[in-house]
């Protein structure tokens, strides 16, 4: 789990299914649209100014035409389990999201 406490506003979850390995170029990308946290493997929470299908061009850029991308805005409910040891994910995710158990 990694967590970036940068600037921003609307939530979105971002999800892809690279078929290669292009995370690098993709997770740089994501943590270029603004505040972030990487929640697991292929699923990471943005606050950005950006709507989904801007993000969605965005990170277009950076992956195969065969890579899938859902861009999702959050609405403030949510629930998880086992997303970090720590506590430090869950303490974020109860503070950004209005809805969150």
């Amino acid at each position: 789990m990694e967590l970036n406490r940068g600037k921003s506003e609307g939530k979105l979850e971002i999800t892809d299914g690279l078929l290669l390995y292009h995370y690098e170029r993709l997770h740089k990308k994501i943590q270029s649209l603004g505040k972030w946290a990487h929640v697991l493997n292929s699923c990471w929470i943005v606050e950005s100014t950006m709507t989904a299908a801007q993000i969605r061009d965005a990170l277009t850029t950076v992956v195969d035409h065969d890579d899938g991308l859902l861009i999702t805005r959050l609405t403030g409910e949510a629930a998880w389990r086992n997303l970090d040891q720590d506590g430090t994910l869950t303490r974020w995710l109860k503070s950004t999201l209005s809805n969150a158990a």
